[in-house]
């Protein structure tokens, strides 16, 4: 491991370290050096992130923009362990010995559980003890008597955080505001070696992982019709989706992502001609909602080329396309897959909604929803017929 991370910094961490060098500057009221504020990011995105313990686990792990992907219970008491050593050592790191070692962090190893709280037995809101914190339903707790690990949050609050924010004269929520980027002599060519064919893996991918590559490691959730009306699905819902994330783009100020990205997956029919779609749109959740937990939306086969309903879909899905196309704005990608294997593939985001749910389960509850929209199509194709032989 050590000499997977020695070349992972020369090669990729070195690319990094030089913008930092190079074209990142401190903007503060206080004498805080470069360094400095480094660490006191990393002390932000720990405390936060890594040490707040909601109902899945740390608040690091996230799940996509609109749905959580739930951790077990048996997943949750596995990681337990090695999870506390883990983050008891990377304070150590950053906050060196002395400043560790007068503090409560030394005893987080100690902790018994994710965060079960010991409540006080008087649900006074009002209560003013030292070390007594308000928790939610006018619950109280007395932190000195806590032994779960989301308490060390308050405790790192207290010990460490209070003390940094006093001495930098700083909120410690807006630490990121401490940096500006200057574009002076900045180039994105000093990410062009990171995409270099010469130094690209030569060994071929699988399947599934061309398509974690091109979905660029996002997780996906699956747009499911079984559980929504038909105004809400397939092509209807993909192209409003789309004019809505194009809005966003044009609207918002911050954004994780330099266009909207979108992706086209062909499923060829082999009994008769013509083909299946599926489409996908990549959601900026830094543009609509201020912060990053972006993930995908995939319409699944949700409409086909050779009918007079599905192909008509299919055009409306491709004109859109085109047009946001056209204005340059979209990461566009296709992809030629077997319908099967794009089943296999996104049956691994597909919601359990029974604990003893099998992968076969999954695979058929998307065959339904192939069903519905061929169901759609047949009954769209006859009505049109109908009204055919009726003017007749």
């Amino acid at each position: 491991m050590n000499n997977s991370i020695n070349v992972f910094q020369k090669k990729v961490g070195s690319v990094f370290d030089g913008i930092f060098d190079d074209n990142i500057k401190v903007i503060s009221e206080t004498d805080i050096s470069k360094e400095e504020a480094l660490r006191l990011l990393l002390i932000e995105k720990l405390f936060l992130f890594f040490n707040q313990i909601n109902n899945n686990g740390p608040v690091a792990f996230k799940g996509t923009f609109k749905q959580s992907h739930w951790l077990s219970e048996e997943k949750l008491d596995a990681c337990f362990m090695g999870y506390k050593y883990a983050v008891q050592y990377t304070w150590k790191v950053l906050l060196g010995g002395d400043i560790y070692n007068s503090s409560s962090l030394k005893e987080i190893h100690k902790t018994d559980s994710w965060r079960d709280y010991e409540y006080n037995k008087s649900n006074s809101s009002g209560d003013k003890r030292k070390n007594t914190f308000n928790y939610i339903y006018n619950r109280t707790y007395d932190l000195d008597k806590q032994t779960c690990f989301d308490s060390y949050f308050r405790r790192i609050q207290r010990d460490i955080i209070w003390t940094l924010e006093k001495k930098y004269n700083i909120n410690f929520t807006r630490v990121d505001e401490l940096f500006a980027t200057k574009k002076t002599n900045y180039t994105k060519s000093v990410f062009q070696e990171l995409f270099s064919q010469e130094r690209a893996m030569t060994e071929s991918l699988t399947i599934e992982e061309e398509l974690d590559m091109s979905l660029y490691w996002y997780p996906v959730e699956i747009v499911d019709e079984n559980k929504r009306s038909g105004m809400h699905v397939g092509v209807p819902a993909f192209v409003t989706f789309l004019s809505g994330v194009v809005g966003l783009f044009y609207d918002a100020k911050d954004k994780e992502f330099e266009q909207v990205i979108v992706r086209k997956f062909i499923h060829p029919r082999h009994e008769a001609e013509g083909n299946n779609y599926s489409y996908g749109i990549l959601i900026d959740s830094m543009a609509s909602a201020g912060h990053y937990s972006s993930g995908w939306m995939l319409y699944y086969d949700c409409c086909g080329d050779y009918s007079g309903f599905s192909g008509g879909e299919y055009q409306h899905a491709e004109k859109a396309i085109k047009r946001y196309r056209d204005k340059g704005i979209l990461d566009f990608r296709e992809h030629i897959i077997e319908q099967n294997e794009f089943k296999r593939y996104i049956a691994k985001y597909i919601e359990k909604t029974d604990g003893d749910t099998t992968e076969k389960e999954i695979e058929d509850r998307l065959e339904l929803i192939s069903d519905n929209r061929k169901e759609r199509t047949i009954i769209a194709d006859s009505k049109g017929l109908l009204l055919e032989l009726i003017s007749y």
